[in-house]
């Protein structure tokens, strides 16, 4: 306090000329007094009171003023600090942005990018990202860029169901490299503190190299699914490839014998589907271009030939590496004769037995037939069941394995082999068309798998032994006004037709109700080739077809020459 008064006194020294200004206060309040003003003596009596009581505030305002003085010191070394934290955060996040693989990067609202992102933009998105469009970025088409656009409007102004992770699903996924890597591309949302949306993370990672290798791993599979399903099928593979010699490199060409394009188109189909069958795709997709070709419109016969003779050096190639393949697995001893019939030694046996015994010509021959001649009817289906799986497999659903019911038969051997080598294309169609996605399966109370199946069974019409065979699908059924769309667009009338004569088109030639065309699915040839060489047989094919329920083909096909034996 002493120190106080001293620089009180001090000023007013400065101002008054004294340092004690009591004597010129007593002088003062002595000549008040003698005047009679009372309210100046009580004035200047209160002065040594108001003195202190400055003296006082100009302490208190003195300590406050060093505290505060104190406290600034205290928060500017505090700030100097945490500008020291920062700088070192800022490069420990610039070092380990520039150790990343993947390539990270920020937009806002606006699809702009920020300042901060890792140098492995320079290299995975070709480009400095910092004030650029996201859009500019990823080198986006209009499209592309329309689309961001509005999925940033939707994220940012929380207007969308979806959330922002589900948003950007839709946003692209890859970035297009010019050296040919593959540029996956993942959004991440950065929200504040509030939970409000404040940016996008752009995670870009190069992932050529897990590609390939899953690429060669899932070639191995195939490869290995290859040579399982040669083991098991040499001969239906070895008698496939001999028919397509015969129809495209034979002296005298099959193909030359059409006599209309659809017949053609029919044939090439069939041979597409056998091939996917047995993992020739290289074949498969020959063939599949041929289609495309003859397809076209205007195409002539003619025309149609000249593509084919085209084609024929690549079909050359591709079959001798099959061949050569077989080869490579079986040695000289892969070529088995499609014609060959393989015997039991017991069922040899029972055969030389009955000769011996001299037994009667009926018995003899139905036990001919029986051992050399005819073939089970599962036997004749087995090959199915693997369809229907690789099939399935390509198309991204699930099925069950096929169920084989109803009687047991046997059949002529050859007799009926084009017919059933066209079924590919009914199991195919049933996956394609009628067997929905495992997720749509299940919001429809279904099992995810599908299943189809298979009932063969014997019947007697009109004194003649004839076979059924019946495939039934659980799938999503045919949807008649679908087809009467397509009989329409064709210029046929289904008026006062009941749905189940509608769907019965589906077997019309170049009929298809499905939209575009793969190596899966063909150009409506596919049932239409079925009904086809049904029909050279004598026989009839049939559907029947229940909305969400399922489909059902029926086919009725005499037994020639009467040679099946029951078993």
């Amino acid at each position: 306090m002493a120190r106080i008064r001293n620089k009180l006194h001090r000023q007013f020294k400065r101002y008054l000329g004294t340092e004690d200004p009591s004597n010129i206060v007593a002088g003062m309040r002595g000549q008040a007094e003698a005047g009679g003003h009372d309210d100046c003596v009580a004035f200047f009596d209160g002065l040594p009171g108001f003195f202190e009581a400055v003296a006082r505030t100009y302490e208190e305002y003195e300590d406050k003023n060093k505290m505060a003085l104190r406290n600034l010191d205290i928060s500017s070394e505090e700030l100097n600090s945490a500008n020291s934290k920062l700088e070192r955060l800022n490069r420990s996040m610039e070092a380990m942005l520039e150790s990343l693989g993947p390539a990270l990067l920020f937009f806002n609202k606006g699809g702009l990018c920020a300042d901060t992102f890792s140098r492995s933009c320079l290299d995975l998105l070709e480009c400095e990202p910092a004030g650029a469009y996201i859009w500019d970025v990823l080198n986006c088409g209009d499209d592309a860029r329309a689309s961001l656009e509005k999925l940033l409007t939707l994220a940012f102004k929380n207007i969308s169901a979806m959330t922002v992770e589900d948003l950007f699903k839709i946003a692209p996924q890859f970035y297009p490299h010019s050296k040919g890597l593959v540029i996956s591309l993942k959004y991440k949302p950065i929200f504040g503190g509030s939970g409000a949306l404040q940016g996008i993370l752009l995670i870009a990672e190069d992932i050529t190299e897990e590609v390939h290798y899953k690429a060669l791993a899932n070639q191995r599979e195939m490869h290995s699914k290859k040579i399982l399903r040669l083991i098991q099928n040499r001969k239906d593979y070895l008698a496939f490839l001999g028919q397509v010699e015969e129809f495209f490199l034979s002296e005298n060409p099959l193909f030359y014998e059409q006599i209309s394009l659809f017949e053609l188109k029919g044939d090439l189909h069939t041979f597409k589907g056998l091939a996917g069958s047995f993992y020739l795709d290289d074949f498969a997709e020959i063939i599949q271009n041929l289609e495309t070709l003859v397809v076209q419109e205007g195409m002539t016969l003619r025309n149609a030939f000249g593509h084919i003779e085209e084609a024929i050096p690549e079909i050359f190639s591709t079959i001798e590496g099959a061949r050569d393949f077989v080869q490579s697995l079986f040695g000289d001893g892969g070529a088995v004769d499609p014609n060959l019939v393989q015997v039991r030694r017991d069922e040899l046996i029972s055969f030389f037995k009955a000769l011996s015994m001299e037994e009667g010509v009926g018995a003899l021959k139905d036990l001919y037939y029986k051992t050399f001649l005819t073939v089970p009817i599962k036997d004749l289906l087995l090959s199915l069941d693997q369809h229907i799986r690789e099939t399935a497999g390509r198309l991204g659903k699930s099925m069950k394995s096929s169920r084989l019911e109803g009687d047991t038969f046997s059949l002529p051997v050859g007799v009926y082999d084009d017919v059933f080598s066209t079924f590919v294309h009914l199991v195919r169609n049933a996956i394609d068309h009628g067997i929905e996605s495992p997720e749509e399966r299940e919001r429809n109370g279904k099992a995810r798998e599908g299943q189809i199946m298979v009932r063969a069974e014997t019947f007697d019409n009109q004194g003649e032994p004839w076979f059924r065979i019946i495939f039934r699908d659980d799938g999503a059924g045919i949807n008649a006004q679908n087809i009467r769309e397509r009989m329409a667009a064709l210029e046929q009338d289904s008026t006062g037709m009941k749905d189940e004569e509608v769907i019965q088109n589906i077997f019309m030639p170049g009929f298809s109700s499905k939209r575009g065309v793969s190596i899966m699915s063909g150009r409506g040839v596919g049932l239409s080739a079925i009904s086809k060489e049904v029909r050279k047989l004598g026989g009839s094919i049939s559907v029947s077809s229940e909305p969400g329920k399922g489909t059902t083909f029926a086919i009725d096909l005499p037994i020639l020459d009467d040679v099946a034996i029951r078993g």
